[in-house]
């Protein structure tokens, strides 16, 4: 029986038209992402600040009016702009993988995507048992 993982995962990188199309839209999106991700960024911080102020039911008008403290504003940017970093280098690394046809820097994009929805992934399964606790306590 011939071995043919040897054709599969040659030492050099070969591409056609499409491949490099497709990766190129993938770049695309990923840093449309990113960059949503800065404006966000921006308008948390440089939305006006309201007085924040006391009601007559106890709750402050922050909590009514669906305001963020500024430690919740500060701990969401820094986890996600971590999350986007590896987004960011992926972007970074499939373009200049995808002009110089770099067989390491495709495998270091997509090790930083993989890293990038790892991180997605266990923080989604963070929320979605924090909701469910959540649930449960209310009934």
């Amino acid at each position: 029986m011939e071995n043919t993982t040897g054709d599969l995962f040659d030492d050099e990188l070969k591409m056609d038209a499409t491949a490099k199309n497709h990766l190129k839209g993938m770049t695309t999106w990923a840093m449309i992402v990113v960059l949503g991700y800065i404006v966000t960024i921006a308008d948390t911080f440089l939305s006006p600040a309201y007085q924040v102020g006391r009601m007559r039911e106890g709750f402050t008008a922050s909590v009514a009016f669906g305001q963020k403290s500024m430690t919740g504003a500060i701990i969401q940017t820094v986890i996600g702009l971590i999350i986007h970093f590896f987004l960011y280098r992926f972007c970074v690394l499939i373009s200049q993988s995808v002009r110089a046809m770099d067989q390491d820097k495709t495998g270091a994009a997509f090790r930083n995507l993989k890293i990038y929805f790892a991180i997605t992934g266990v923080i989604s399964v963070i929320v979605a048992l924090a909701v469910l606790i959540l649930l449960a306590a209310m009934i």
